[in-house]
């Protein structure tokens, strides 16, 4: 790549035209391996594929006309696989690659059908791990799946959450104002724990504060009941922090500690908001102050940016309970 930069066009297309094929697989190079690839590199090397070996400039053989491979037919067919491979690949990081070739001007796809490829991989990437036999007399009997991997396990999570925070508001027994006069951090992060394991029903158990790598630990693992797979839950009272502390909470704390593990890349950021900040928090390169809701906003948008890093990236979530309208519990 760095070579690339220093030739001309014409160069640039006759390196290309040698290398790529050698990279990867095709019907006319049988020794080639599957590439040992970043998703970054992936990603450039389609891009640079696409703009060296030019679709218009592609050779054209009559059907039933015999003829030998040469390099450039190779390089056309190691172009296809390239871009088979980054489409094909699961996760968040293609969806966002794809949109990215959408807006290329060398990517001769056009950009209708790329946007239906990167909302089809959208679609397979949100499909649940299929049910064990089992589970369909199990699902009958309680209305609950066991989820097998971290992913589904992280959306039932979400989904208990989501739960939580309207109980905590609207329940006959509702505790918003319970949960608002908890006195500390470590209060709120005990009181969730307890109310994840009332529900934690077919799905998963509860480990308060989990030893894991570097003796770091999260507030809160959820282990799925059916295999190893577990989800991280950090929980922070988002007035006790700046802006840029609950960022680092889920840049470094939630996805540099916790989310490592291929069985564990789901994880979720609670930000459970008691009292009302009067000035909300600022942005220190802004200078702006930003309420609650636009906080939320904001992780949320850096949590996608991590999930579309890589296929292995970590797969953050933004939770949230809000107890700030309720009144003070007596």
């Amino acid at each position: 790549m760095a070579r690339l930069d220093t030739l001309q066009v014409r160069a640039q297309t006759a390196l290309v035209e040698q290398l790529l094929p050698n990279v990867f697989v095709t019907d006319f190079r049988s020794e080639s391996a599957e590439p040992d690839l970043t998703f970054a590199s992936l990603e450039r090397l389609v891009g640079i594929a696409f703009r060296t070996i030019r679709v218009e400039e592609d050779q054209n053989h009559p059907s039933g006309q015999v003829f030998s491979p040469d390099e450039r037919y190779c390089a056309e067919h190691a172009r296809g696989t390239a871009f088979n491979q980054l489409a094909e690949t699961p996760g968040r990081s293609t969806f966002d690659a794809i949109y990215r070739l959408a807006d290329n001007p060398d990517c001769p796809i056009p950009g209708t059908k790329l946007r239906e490829m990167a909302r089809e991989r959208a679609a397979q990437d949100s499909e649940s791990a299929p049910w064990l036999p089992a589970e369909v007399v199990a699902f009958e009997q309680t209305a609950e799946t066991a989820p097998s991997t971290s992913k589904d396990l992280q959306r039932v999570a979400l989904r208990r959450l989501n739960d939580m925070q309207h109980e905590l508001l609207h329940a006959d027994f509702a505790q918003g104002a319970t949960v608002k006069a908890l006195q500390n951090e470590k209060a709120v992060q005990i009181w969730v724990a307890d109310r994840l394991r009332l529900k934690q029903g077919r799905a998963y158990s509860v480990e308060r504060e989990p030893h894991v790598v570097d003796e770091k630990e999260p507030d809160v693992r959820l282990r799925a009941k059916v295999t190893d797979a577990s989800v991280a839950i950090e929980i922070k009272v988002a007035e006790s922090w700046a802006l840029e502390a609950l960022e680092v909470a889920l840049t470094d704390q939630l996805c540099g500690r916790y989310l490592r593990a291929l069985d564990a890349r789901h994880g979720i950021l609670l930000l459970v908001h008691q009292k009302a900040r009067p000035k909300g928090w600022q942005d220190t390169e802004t200078r702006e102050f930003l309420t609650f809701n636009e906080v939320v906003v904001r992780l949320r948008a850096l949590a996608i940016r991590i999930a579309g890093t890589g296929p292995d990236a970590p797969q953050p979530e933004i939770a949230v309970l809000e107890v700030t309208s309720c009144g003070t519990a007596t």
